[in-house]
């Protein structure tokens, strides 16, 4: 069997930046924060994307930094069974170190990996940002279907879009890169740029999955906020905002609070509240506070905003530096 290679990969959902396509233009709008040009798209395909983002080489070295980082995790299914879907990409970097026959043909595996796991956890989300997105103000209709599978397919879009952006994976690249593997007392490996970059790649698939549960098994609350101004609620090319503040343990995010721009219309909340009460709540935007949501959306944005004109995007240019 023939596998294609997935080169272009996407560091924001399409099916989420599919929210920004305006319908009359069938086209959304990017503005580049470096170069301060806007252009329109209408292929997804061309934006928020790298090629061979989430390519992984697993050799001796970064399986037993893995071994390390998740051995005392191993009891949570979810990362012993990811710890053995690794194993292959093992043999298949041995495979090519030994130059065996038709080697080079396996590096698709490596390419698609990391994509198709996440794309398994898109299908697990899109029902629910398609439901409420063609729903419109009427959306809080979507969850008299099923409260429960739509708040873990939010926690779970959030979480995973948190962890997967160019901005993410830099922050924890630059604590990767001063780690280093101790094999006895005399051995001692500082980790390649490549290893680094796939034991990020790694640590932060796992990490946005826990994190994703985590919030579910915390008993956050999810506030989805209707925009009814007339001014539509950008995104950009890392939309998630969120904080915690300092903790003696990772796995403590009592304090964190977070959201992202679900739709031009709705805005999505995350925070812990010490009260019961519904999981989710309802509420809407003003023109002030979808002004202010959109200007900390570009200020916070690594590199590009999306919008679903132009002019929108014009009206930002101001706050870029000089």
């Amino acid at each position: 069997m023939h596998l294609e290679e997935k080169v272009r990969q996407h560091y924001v959902s399409r099916l989420y930046l599919n929210s920004w396509i305006a319908p009359e233009t069938t086209s959304l709008w990017s503005l580049n924060k470096t170069t301060g040009k806007t252009f329109k798209t209408t292929n997804l395909s061309n934006i928020a994307q790298k090629n061979r983002f989430y390519k992984v080489i697993i050799d001796d070295i970064v399986w037993d930094m893995l071994k390390y980082l998740l051995k005392p995790l191993l009891h949570e299914p979810f990362v012993a069974q990811t710890m053995r879907a690794l194993n292959p990409l093992l043999l298949v970097n041995r495979y090519r170190e030994n130059k065996l026959d038709n080697y080079e043909k396996l590096v698709v595996i490596e390419t698609n990996f990391l994509e198709d796991r996440y794309a398994d956890l898109e299908g697990w989300f899109v029902h629910t940002i398609k439901k409420i997105s063609a729903a419109g103000c009427e959306f809080s209709r979507v969850f008299e279907e099923d409260r429960e599978k739509h708040y873990d397919s939010l926690m779970l879009f959030f979480a995973t879009q948190h962890f997967r952006t160019q901005r993410a994976r830099q922050r924890i690249n630059d604590i990767t890169k001063e780690m280093y593997l101790q094999r006895g007392p005399d051995e001692k490996h500082k980790l390649s740029r490549q290893q680094v970059d796939t034991v990020t790649k790694i640590h932060l698939y796992v990490e946005s999955v826990r994190f994703a549960k985590n919030l579910s098994r915390s008993n956050f609350k999810i506030s989805l906020d209707y925009n009814v101004s007339n001014i539509d609620l950008v995104t950009s090319s890392s939309p998630t905002l969120g904080r915690v503040e300092p903790r003696a343990h990772r796995d403590d995010i009592t304090s964190f609070m977070g959201q992202i721009p679900l739709t031009p219309k709705i805005n999505m909340r995350l925070y812990k509240s010490s009260g019961g009460g519904k999981k989710i709540e309802f509420g809407t935007l003003g023109k002030q506070k979808v002004l202010s949501l959109n200007r900390l959306q570009v200020e916070s944005s690594d590199m590009d905003v999306y919008a679903t004109s132009e002019r929108q995007l014009q009206f930002f240019l101001k706050l870029l530096p000089p």
